[in-house]
């Protein structure tokens, strides 16, 4: 059987993949968004600001404490920026800017240009409109609504083809396939492809190719080259503490990019037309089938190992073990006992673990009428990733002093990555077809003898 040994193989291989690359599952936020919203962009710490296609509004959702209101503009919004306390949005058309106080929640002015701008972005000093069509960058001045210098260079009128961080600006260039670098001085970076979008973070400026090639640079040089999977064709990208966050559409993915690889969860039904990034490594997602937001996190679940049950002389067992969190956010360790009374389930029930030095502890006293209990641990993180880990079986049928005491020693995999496992295995369904169709079409056919 030739067919066994490549299914194993492919099979192994999925199972593999979402086990090392997944970050949390989405979570529907209870934002009340109506209308055809386009665009989220966010002040990397507690702001969401929405842009509609068919609303003359500014949203701007307030993360904690969950508040969202509404700002009436003269004309819809393409991107937003945020500037200290105020919220700059290039309205459609590129012939003004609207500036939104974010104590008070109003419009404060409305600034009307002298060009088209192409596109928008912030740093701690400046705001930045980009005139592509006259070749021209402005520094623009929130608090005097004045340009206080203008860059004369050429480059692409893409909306997402501006970025400034860490007192750099960055441009594509007016062919595509160069970034242009403005700080003490400009330079220029040729790349080798076609330039799609680029987001700027405190350490350099993340550049993502047409082909799904994602570079990242430093200066004028780049010191990171990675390539999403085939057919990824990212449509929006954010950046999260040094890492580029984006969203595809054709494989309905968001997905996390840094120096030690691709991070990648699958959002299902969801399209993720445009991704942001609030403080504590949230991330947004702005679905455009259900115009809802969404929100996820970028943290690895907790990691259960190393427990022991033990037999107290009053009847009571002690369930200890070890907990790991990369992320060092842990919110709580439970224990969790199913009883039963003969073969009459008796309900479950939780008892809180205590961090004792090294080992989560807790103590379970049986009720006088349990013959059976199953442990289980369940270990949550503050970003709601939850593993649970079965530890072991208590069976009080000939003593209800001294149970017999079943130790668990499998772990079990991580339940976060059985949705992708179970996609993954789905897309195997055409490629096993192929497969075997080949192998039976290389099959000899038997010859068979004609009787005389």
């Amino acid at each position: 059987m030739k067919l066994f040994p490549v299914l194993t193989a492919l099979l192994l291989l999925c199972m593999v993949y979402p086990l090392t690359f997944a970050l949390s599952p989405p979570v529907e936020a209870t934002v009340p968004l109506t209308g055809n919203p386009i665009q989220i962009d966010s002040d990397g710490k507690n702001l969401l600001a929405v842009a509609f296609s068919d609303k003359n509004v500014l949203g701007i959702y307030f993360v904690d404490p969950r508040a969202y209101v509404e700002i009436d503009l003269p004309s819809p919004v393409v991107k937003t920026v945020f500037h200290r306390n105020m919220a700059v949005a290039l309205l459609r058309g590129g012939t003004a800017v609207a500036i939104v106080d974010l104590t008070s929640r109003r419009l404060v002015d409305v600034v009307n240009l002298d060009f088209a701008a192409s596109s928008i972005s912030s740093d701690e000093r400046w705001v930045y409109l980009g005139f592509s069509r006259t070749g021209r960058i402005d520094r623009f001045d929130v608090e005097s609504r004045q340009t206080v210098e203008s860059i004369n260079i050429r480059f692409s009128d893409g909306v997402k083809h501006l970025a400034s961080g860490g007192g750099i600006l960055y441009a594509v260039s007016a062919n595509l396939d160069s970034i242009i670098i403005i700080g003490d001085k400009t330079s220029s970076v040729k790349v080798d492809g076609i330039v799609s979008m680029l987001a700027a973070g405190r350490d350099g400026v993340w550049v993502v190719l047409t082909d799904d090639t994602v570079l990242k640079m430093s200066g004028s040089s780049i010191v990171f080259k990675t390539t999403l999977p085939r057919a990824t064709f990212v449509n929006t990208i954010s950046t999260l503490d040094g890492k580029l966050v984006y969203g595809s559409i054709s494989r309905r993915v968001v997905g996390i990019v840094d120096e030690t690889g691709t991070r990648e969860t699958r959002v299902a039904d969801l399209s993720p037309v445009s991704v942001a990034v609030t403080s504590s490594k949230m991330i947004w997602l702005l679905d455009g089938s259900s115009m809802k937001l969404w929100y996820l996190f970028d943290s690895v679940p907790p990691r259960i190992f190393d427990w022991n049950l033990e037999n107290r002389p009053d009847g009571s067992t002690l369930v200890r073990v070890k907990v790991s969190d990369v992320d060092n956010d842990i919110n709580f360790v439970d224990l969790v006992v199913y009883e039963q009374q003969g073969v009459l389930p008796l309900g479950p029930s939780s008892i809180r673990m205590e961090l004792v030095k090294d080992f989560y502890e807790a103590t379970y006293r049986p009720g006088p009428s349990v013959t059976r209990a199953e442990l289980f641990v369940n270990a949550t993180d503050s970003a709601g990733n939850s593993v649970v880990q079965k530890v072991g079986e208590l069976d009080y049928s000939r003593s209800t002093t001294s149970p017999a005491v079943t130790t668990v020693t499998t772990v079990l995999g991580n339940p976060i990555a059985t949705p992708l496992l179970l996609s993954d295995l789905l897309l195997l369904v055409p490629l096993i077809l192929v497969v075997t169709l080949l192998l039976f079409a290389r099959r000899p056919r038997r010859k068979t003898s004609k009787k005389r």
